[in-house]
């Protein structure tokens, strides 16, 4: 049986975006506390945690995979803190002019998770704080995006 999933994006969403940088250092982060009281509703009401990002500072040569992979496991650590299990992180690191599939609005990092975790996307949500995380969830046939 397939299951429904939260889609939520990472920065300006997850933990707060710093204007005109990327992340590169776990201390750097700082979560938005208000996000986490849905979060934990629909986890209650059986939905997956999914985190989704665009890392385009990997493909500029800014950022690498490894860094990315950190300051993500190191977020998802702190969620398990406040009673959040994220299933899984998916990360795109294409610059928008490399026009990939997987770089949100496009729906690849939701379709991707869809098909590794039987994911019923037709009752999946998507959170995030851009046009472009709405987008991708009704690119890849979610009838439930939110943006905060």
């Amino acid at each position: 049986m397939k299951s429904p999933a939260l889609f939520i994006d990472r920065d300006g969403t997850i933990i707060k975006q710093i204007d005109g940088h990327y992340i590169s250092s776990i201390k750097q982060i700082e979560l938005i506390e208000n996000i986490f009281p849905a979060v934990l509703m629909l986890q209650n009401e059986g939905y997956l945690i999914i985190m989704v990002t665009n890392q385009a500072g990997i493909n500029k040569g800014i950022l690498s995979n490894q860094l990315v992979d950190e300051i993500n496991q190191h977020i998802v650590k702190l969620l398990k803190k406040r009673g959040i299990d994220v299933t899984a992180v998916y990360v795109c690191p294409h610059k928008p002019e490399e026009q990939c599939k997987c770089r949100k609005p496009q729906p690849g990092l939701l379709l991707k998770a869809a098909k590794e975790h039987n994911i019923d996307l037709e009752n999946s949500v998507i959170i995030g704080d851009t046009d472009k995380d709405t987008e991708a969830g009704l690119n890849a046939g979610l009838k439930k995006v939110i943006k905060i």
